[in-house]
């Protein structure tokens, strides 16, 4: 197979943060600043103080325009409520 399944871009940037302040700010600016997509895939995702702030911000992306999904764990985000999901899907 001789197809690039996966073309190689340019100009790509990768930082790596371990939970903390730090991490939360930047994650949350990153959310902010997204302009096209944004695809978010993590086992554990629940509305407390720190998830109701992403919540939030993927809304406003999806309100600007910006392509937002968003994968959870059934398991790891089992306290997720049918309202919070469906926040997600408006």
């Amino acid at each position: 197979m001789k197809k690039a399944l996966f073309p190689i871009t340019t100009n790509n940037h990768v930082e790596f943060y371990q939970e903390g302040e730090h991490y939360y700010d930047k994650f949350l600016n990153c959310i902010r600043s997204a302009k096209k997509s944004i695809h978010l895939q993590t086992y554990i995702f629940e509305i407390d103080q720190i998830g109701s702030k992403v919540q939030n911000e993927l809304i406003n992306a999806a309100k600007r325009g910006v392509e937002v999904c968003v994968l959870v764990d059934s398991i790891g985000s089992r306290n997720l409520t049918l309202k919070d999901e469906q926040l997600f899907q408006d």
